[in-house]
């Protein structure tokens, strides 16, 4: 067998975590070499991979891939041993988090030649990171200056603590991936602990974790996740930028009057900054004190500390706006998603425990990160896009500009309500292992996907005497040929896709069981054929948009500054929602004829983070007498099928497209199959 170097192990790596073609520059990027030198490194993996009869792909302008299954990926993974050597896939990637860092903490410019000799890397690798950097801190309102006597970050002290708290954020995600102790001490998980660990003493860490955790003695409940480290974070920085003389401006007081919540954490806020004063031996401003109190105001209760007598006294103490707010969301959602949830009292409550901490967020201009946003995107696309847009049609009432963090919140909300509604299903597990092996499987699925009600576990043969007839669908570590139910296989070690493969496929039974048949009369009021536009040869988002807003505004359906809005839009949170679907929308104030514009593109385009393949742009009144509600129904049914979306995807015209939309029977085929459904593996 060929051996690889180290070099072309880490490849090798790269190439099984990418599903799709990737450049020989993206590869040369995440390595730290010329593209000469994994020109080189391909010719030896290449001989590599057909010693295990794997193929390596090349598609011109595309780039490579591995044709591999899952197994087949496990068995690469073992050979490569890659517990023997030093391997960080995201060295590059680290360098520049590290390099950002060090320019926020710096005092004075740092020149190319020290960055240079300190990562061991050429001044032009540098000046690559420096280049990246720049793009990073845009939005952060910063700006990265570059002279003579060398490199520095200028800005306001607020903005730059957030741009730092951004680089936790990073940190925390790459702590996740790379360590596996943890200190017992901490009350964080490990990957958050160790995260934090790259940026601050650990000793400082648990030196703050008392403080705040003496704060929540004070204010009488457990501050929940994401809230916890979000506090934390602050503080650590905050203790840091005082520490070397960075001060924050003049914060505002005018919130103070009449507001009896601040005046009981401005007074906790106050009890911070003393410890802070007396731990670590540094002088702690009002202005430092009300920013502290920010983040006590926007930091939520834990749910257990609304499961006892607490609740009622919470609910009678609620602000009307609150009420009024999470009423009329609950019901949007509901006649958009055709399922009535008004009378769930665990929906309620835990909207308006959500609600109150983040209108305290939105008012700060304070941001919590969402871990869970790119599962939540993959697995409940469709929920996530109902929520964006009935969130969206309450901005302008409730000043609501919420981002994708907070969206993907509000989102698990509203998909535990909905499955709630829909209760269990039931289903049986095919296994041809031995028992031990068999519940292995079902202990897994349990622990996983709690919503499935497992009925049986059963061997093939014993499969034929069972009757079917109360099981809503089958699990199976083997493909099976039954036609009476359908069935989802899985790998026998159910892992993560696999997982992954059940819960979309759970998810879409219970829309389809509820719904079989999908029509869209009322999106149909809005989607004209002139503004259907298929495999545009656009290259970047901002082009679609351009195209978009256009044909909108030639036709008088949009106002001159509705782009505009649309485009702050994107700046706060990126509409992609997954499944290779954007839904950018502006302000309905700028709107004049309510239209939906669909477009699929040619080929998949970068929409913040994730891939686009096609695009509804939405400029609707939500005022006017036009049911947005049913529109967004309908909205929601296309989203949420895998099976239309192909659909769209292939049209070739806009003719083709609308009297897709316009066919009595979509649902026909969408209808679970009562056949074998195999999960991507």
């Amino acid at each position: 067998m060929i051996s690889l170097t180290k070099r072309q192990k880490k490849i090798v790596y790269l190439l099984i975590s990418e599903q799709d073609y990737k450049t020989t520059e993206f590869y040369s990027g995440q390595i730290g070499v010329s593209i000469r030198t994994v020109h080189n490194d391909l010719k030896n993996i290449e001989v590599f991979l057909d010693e295990q009869e794997i193929s390596l792909q090349k598609k011109p302008g595309s780039g490579i891939k591995i044709k591999a299954s899952y197994e087949e990926k496990l068995v690469l993974l073992q050979l490569l041993n890659l517990n023997h050597i030093d391997f960080d896939p995201l060295s590059v990637e680290t360098r520049r988090l590290s390099i950002f860092s060090k320019l926020l903490y710096a005092k004075q410019t740092t020149s190319l030649q020290k960055l240079s000799e300190e990562y061991m890397v050429s001044t032009t690798s540098i000046v690559k990171d420096l280049d990246k950097i720049e793009e990073w801190i845009r939005h952060y309102n910063i700006k990265l200056v570059r002279n003579r006597d060398g490199t520095s970050i200028s800005g306001d002290e607020e903005n730059i603590r957030r741009a730092i708290s951004g680089i936790v954020n990073d940190h925390l995600s790459i702590g996740a991936m790379n360590e596996t102790d943890s200190n017992t001490k901490s009350r964080l998980n490990t990957s958050t602990y160790n995260g934090l660990a790259k940026m601050f003493e650990q000793e400082k860490i648990l030196i703050v974790e008392e403080i705040v955790e003496h704060a929540e003695k004070e204010l009488g409940y457990t501050i929940s996740e994401p809230y916890y480290t979000n506090i934390l974070t602050h503080i650590l920085i905050l203790i840091e930028r005082v520490k070397n003389g960075n001060q924050l401006l003049k914060m505002d007081t005018s919130i103070a009057v009449n507001d009896v919540l601040y005046t009981v954490t401005y007074k906790i806020a106050e009890g911070i900054a003393a410890q802070i004063k007396d731990r670590f031996f540094i002088e702690i401003d009002q202005n430092e004190i009300i920013y502290i109190n920010q983040y006590l105001m926007s930091s939520g209760a834990d749910r257990e500390f609304l499961s006892n007598d607490n609740t009622q006294h919470f609910l009678n103490n609620l602000d009307e706006e609150i009420v009024e707010l999470v009423t009329e969301l609950i019901s949007i959602t509901s006649k958009s998603a055709n399922i009535d949830l008004s009378n769930d009292k665990e929906l309620y409550l835990g909207l308006v425990t959500h609600f109150k901490p983040l209108l305290n967020r939105l008012r700060f201009s304070i941001r919590v990160t969402n871990d869970l946003l790119e599962d939540i995107k993959n697995e409940y696309a469709a929920t996530f896009a109902l929520t964006w847009l009935a969130c969206s049609s309450l901005e302008k009432k409730y000043n609501l500009k919420v981002n994708e963090d907070e969206i993907g919140y509000i989102t698990l909300h509203f998909q535990a309500a909905i499955e709630r509604q829909l209760g269990l299903k039931k289903v049986i597990v095919v296994c041809p292992g031995g028992i031990g092996t068999s519940h292995l499987v079902a202990n897994r699925i349990k622990r996983y996907i709690p919503q499935l009600d497992i009925k049986d576990i059963v061997s093939i043969n014993r499969l034929a005497t069972i009757d079917l007839r109360a099981i809503d669908f089958i699990i199976s570590t083997v493909p099976l040929n039954i036609e009476e139910k359908p069935v989802i296989v899985i790998s026998s070690v159910v892992n993560e896709m696999d997982v992954r493969n059940i819960n979309n496929f759970f998810t879409d039974f219970l829309f389809r069981t509820k719904n079989q048949k999908i029509t869209c009369p009322h999106l149909l009021q809005v989607v004209d054929e002139d503004l259907i536009f298929t495999n545009l040869p656009l290259s970047n988002k901002d082009d679609v948009i351009e195209f978009l807003c256009q044909e909108l505004e030639n036709r008088d359906y949009v106002k001159s500054g509705y782009k505009e809005t649309l485009l702050k839009r994107e700046a706060i949170s990126p509409t992609s929602l997954g499944k290779f679907v954007a839904i950018p929308h502006g302000s309905n104030e700028e709107v004049n004829v309510p239209k939906i514009s669909i477009a699929t593109l040619k080929d998949p385009v970068d929409w913040g983070k994730e891939p686009v393949k096609t695009v509804f742009l939405i400029a609707m009144k939500f005022n006017e007498n036009i049911n947005v509600k049913h529109i967004l129904s309908d909205l929601y049914k296309l989203v949420d099928s895998n099976f239309m979306l192909e659909k769209i995807t292939n049209c070739k015209t806009s003719g083709e497209l609308i009297n897709l939309l316009r066919s009595d029977n979509l649902g026909d085929q969408q209808g679970i199959s009562k056949s074998r459904v195999r999960g991507k593996r």
